[in-house]
């Protein structure tokens, strides 16, 4: 399966993203960014993330929004943070 969440952040100077994977097996995730939340690009690679385990990804793009794919089994849990400085 496949989820995303896009976050508008073109207040912050500085920020990161936290994947917690709650689920029982193994997930990945990619960060895409975009100018105008239609037109996205890839900022990272695809990276994957153990049960029960956490990865973080710090940007220094300037890109207004961000987009957060998730790839995974059909069930699986995850937990997106985004945490920024204005």
């Amino acid at each position: 399966g496949k989820a995303y969440i896009i976050f508008d952040v073109s207040f912050l100077k500085k920020y990161s993203i936290c994947v917690i994977n709650e689920s029982e097996q193994t997930v990945s995730y990619r960060i895409d960014g975009s100018p105008n939340n239609v037109h996205f690009m890839e900022l990272s690679t695809e990276m994957e993330i153990e049960p029960f385990q956490m990865k973080c990804t710090f940007l220094n793009h300037y890109l207004k929004f961000l987009r957060v794919q998730v790839f995974g089994k059909s069930v699986s849990l995850v937990k997106v943070y985004l945490q920024g400085m204005k």
